[in-house]
């Protein structure tokens, strides 16, 4: 039978008993199952009350203050574990078990899912974000993203440790500051690692560059600029194309910002901090950690053409899908007000 509410319960019986009418009535009046209408009719006529009749077995360990309890401490710390929770209850001489505690919390919509992760923003960050939002939103894929070429670099691992963690929310609030992690660095891995450069256009995906050690601006301007990106962009875009990456000091140095002023077959995009979610470039790495995961990739030997070919092997239609989604990413900083979104 399904569980309605007491203020239910008498509706139906007052549908009943004072407006005679039928189950069938009921039941489509007030959308719940036939046999609900008729169990709690026929509970009333018999016991002259709409309240469960009480039942047999062992009585719930945590009663309605209990519940309370653990709920106010999700609420205050939606990042508190369930053994922190069985913890709490010990202090009233409480002891249940782990999933009686799941139990209750999703009982009150207070599911467990993976963090939503982001940068941490300061008010600058958001204030530099949101008035480039403003200033591209009216851009249109046809005449002015297609002039752009995405890049970033990204580091792989052979075994991937993200440091996964749960939160508790509510439906609906994902992009909570409160129910998000803000990171400063990205965590590593195990069993060695290699990073890579890549770029994207709307026509093309360029070769990925592995990178030697730590990048600086040196390496960055010789292997990666002068050798790649600006070759990448003029084949794929033409003359005049708008190169992007993020304010990573290699790519803002004094020998990378007198290479961008000699060169003049293209123009080094303004880019505000700390924006990973507004460049699509990211979701193409994403597609590629997945894809390296799925081979199972055991030794460093093996990660490296493996990256390689899983890179080319992304079609160019999900990179303008990617491309396509753009004013709706800068919608989304505009509509969180320079905060982080979805994306």
């Amino acid at each position: 039978m399904t569980r309605v509410s007491e203020e239910l319960r008498w509706r139906i019986v007052a549908l009943r008993q004072d407006a005679m009418w039928s189950y069938g009535a009921i039941s489509r009046h007030l959308g719940i199952p036939r046999s609900t209408v008729r169990d709690q009719v026929l509970r009333f006529e018999e016991t002259d009350a709409v309240q469960d009749r009480p039942r047999a077995g062992r009585p719930p360990v945590m009663d309605s203050d209990d519940t309370e309890r653990v709920t106010q401490a999700v609420r205050s710390d939606p990042f508190v574990t369930l053994p922190e929770l069985q913890g709490e209850l010990r202090k009233h001489n409480v002891t249940v078990s782990q999933s009686t505690i799941c139990r209750r919390l999703r009982s009150v919509g207070l599911n467990s899912y993976r963090p939503l992760k982001f940068p941490r923003l300061e008010e600058s960050h958001k204030a530099a974000r949101l008035r480039w939002c403003r200033q591209h939103r009216s851009w249109t894929t046809p005449q002015q993203w297609r002039q752009v070429v995405f890049t970033d670099e990204s580091r792989f691992c052979v075994r991937w440790t993200d440091g996964r963690i749960r939160v508790r929310r509510l439906r609906g609030t994902r992009l909570s500051e409160q129910a998000a992690v803000q990171w400063a660095e990205r965590r590593g891995g195990a069993g060695g690692s290699i990073m890579v450069w890549g770029g994207i256009s709307w026509s093309h995906k360029s070769a990925l560059v592995l990178v030697d050690g730590t990048l600086n601006g040196q390496q960055y301007r010789d292997k990666i600029l002068e050798a790649v990106a600006i070759p990448f962009g003029l084949e794929s875009v033409g003359p005049g194309f708008l190169l992007q990456d993020d304010n990573a000091p290699p790519h803002r140095c004094s020998l990378v910002n007198a290479f961008h002023e000699e060169h003049f077959d293209c123009s080094h995009m303004e880019w505000p901090s700390r924006s990973p979610d507004l460049n699509p470039i990211e979701q193409m790495w994403d597609q590629l950690g997945r894809a390296i995961a799925r081979r199972g990739v055991q030794r460093l030997a093996d990660l490296i053409p493996a990256v390689m070919e899983e890179w080319d092997a992304i079609p160019q239609f999900r990179v303008q899908r990617l491309f396509r989604s753009m004013r709706s990413r800068c919608g989304s900083v505009i509509s969180a007000r320079g905060g982080a979104t979805g994306y």
